[in-house]
């Protein structure tokens, strides 16, 4: 229908907020992650939308980097991935 059911988090730098949300997942126990590409960052809600915790984007070399993709598999482990390199 189109209708707002329910906003998640708002746009900032504090907790909980985002500034360029570029992809959402849900892993098995309901728990919601928002890709946030600018602020190099996942954050994670709880399945009533209350802001658990927040967690860098980091490459191999040690560099937080601007994410494109987040998928989250069956043991909750968290991928993210760049799309130009």
């Amino acid at each position: 229908s189109g209708q707002l059911i329910r906003q998640i988090g708002s746009f900032g730098t504090g907790p909980g907020q985002y500034q360029k949300p570029s992809d959402v997942e849900t892993d098995k126990e309901g728990n919601i992650y928002v890709l946030d590409s600018k602020g190099k960052c996942v954050l994670k809600f709880n399945a009533s939308g209350q802001f658990m915790m927040k967690f860098n984007t980091i490459n191999e070399f040690g560099s937080a980097y601007e994410g494109n993709t987040l998928a989250v598999d069956a043991s909750g482990t968290i991928y993210v991935t760049q799309n130009y390199n």
